[in-house]
């Protein structure tokens, strides 16, 4: 299995507390001839100004603006959950501009979206059974007021040019997860029975067909889902094992869906993204994580990113190993890639909305970073 190897430690195990020792990302970046893009890594964002004290979306959103004027970026990817708690019902619903276009919209970069089981969902447990809905944050990205909501498909690719020339630097393939691991079966005819395996094939021979034909020498994933997590959902083709309530058992431990432990998505990602993606980003668990490349998807990173707007505490902290894990904290990972390497630093707020990191102006920094080297 290949593996990128580490050139620069953390600067910080978040649970040891103490400050960073770095603090030259006060200032903006020096132009620089090597192509380089950075971009920030979020998801389960979407709660709005619920008036709910745990809900720190707007406060985060602050950080991720400080951190992009400090540091600089050219995109941000929404890992899913993007409108708690169970979607949204037209373009017009007033949720997007609670919790996209009010805390993201004045930032001056664009958003790729993917969707989240929130995000297609009748019920607060975002379940998953109602995949119409999501059709409409596609939607939205023609009606978008700050024009940054970007989800041209429901899956989809994107390229980005580097810092310099106009060669292809970067592709994203987007993945849509919530229709092969939702906790309840989708009763539609549109997204059920062979319509939703003929989906679920398609979508597969399309990431297939992207990835084979990519010229981009980075290549990341994108999805709600993860691969492995040590949070409460944990791994794909194990999801909420172990949990209480358990999500996929209803009355005389009857299974609720066919696909609530994701077997078959996991199953799905090994064919597609596993090992020819550099980078796998996914949210659904509330932590943030970077987990070592895992047996069975080779070369990938995997970083979950689901603190945007709620937290819980890490689930099961050895089930997966890790570069970094945090819990019962808010906030993202911001990335550059440069030609040869990876960096990647996490930025994370207390329940009070203050930075766990700043500088003596009181700006936000890192309180883990660490830089990979690129493997073929």
């Amino acid at each position: 299995m290949k593996r990128l190897s580490i050139i620069l430690l953390p600067l910080l195990l978040a649970a040891c507390g103490g400050s960073s020792s770095t603090g030259n990302t006060s200032t903006p970046p020096p132009v620089d001839k090597e192509q380089t893009l950075r971009f920030i890594a979020i998801g389960d964002t979407g709660t709005g100004n619920d008036g709910d004290a745990t809900h720190l979306q707007y406060q985060v959103a602050e950080m991720l603006k400080q951190v992009c004027e400090i540091r600089g970026c050219d995109f941000a990817v929404l890992a899913g959950d993007n409108m708690y708690e169970s979607g949204v019902d037209g373009t017009d619903d007033p949720l997007f501009a609670d919790a996209f276009e009010q805390p993201y919209g004045d930032i001056g970069i664009p958003f790729y979206v993917a969707l989240g089981n929130h995000d297609n969902s009748v019920t607060l447990i975002g379940e998953g059974s109602q995949n119409a809905k999501g059709d409409v944050q596609v939607q939205y990205t023609e009606v978008s007021p700050s024009g940054a909501w970007k989800m041209p498909e429901r899956f989809y690719t994107q390229t980005f040019k580097g810092s310099v020339g106009d060669d292809v630097f970067a592709q994203l393939f987007t993945l849509d997860s919530s229709p092969i691991s939702h906790f309840f079966d989708d009763n539609s005819a549109e997204w059920s029975g062979d319509a939703l395996d003929t989906y679920i094939l398609s979508q597969a021979n399309f990431m297939q067909e992207q990835l084979a034909a990519s010229q981009a020498p980075w290549k990341i994933a994108l999805a709600h889902h993860p691969y492995v997590s040590n949070g409460q959902h944990g791994n794909a083709g194990q999801y909420d094992t172990g949990t209480m309530p358990d999500p996929c058992i209803g009355a005389g431990s009857v299974m609720l869906s066919n696909s609530c432990r994701g077997e078959d998505y996991k199953a799905f990602l090994e064919s597609t993204i596993c090992d020819k993606v550099d980078l796998f980003i996914a949210g659904h668990d509330h932590e943030l994580y970077w987990f070592k490349p895992q047996a069975g998807c080779g070369k990938t990173q995997q970083i979950v990113s689901g603190a945007g707007a709620k937290s819980r505490e890490v689930f099961d902290a050895t089930r997966n190993d890790a570069y970094f894990q945090l819990g019962m904290s808010w906030g993202f990972f911001w990335i550059e890639l440069r030609e040869d390497r990876l960096v990647g630093a996490a930025y994370a707020l207390y329940p009070d909305g203050t930075p766990y990191n700043a500088d003596d102006q009181g700006r936000p920094l890192p309180v883990f970073e660490q830089i990979l080297m690129k493997q073929p």
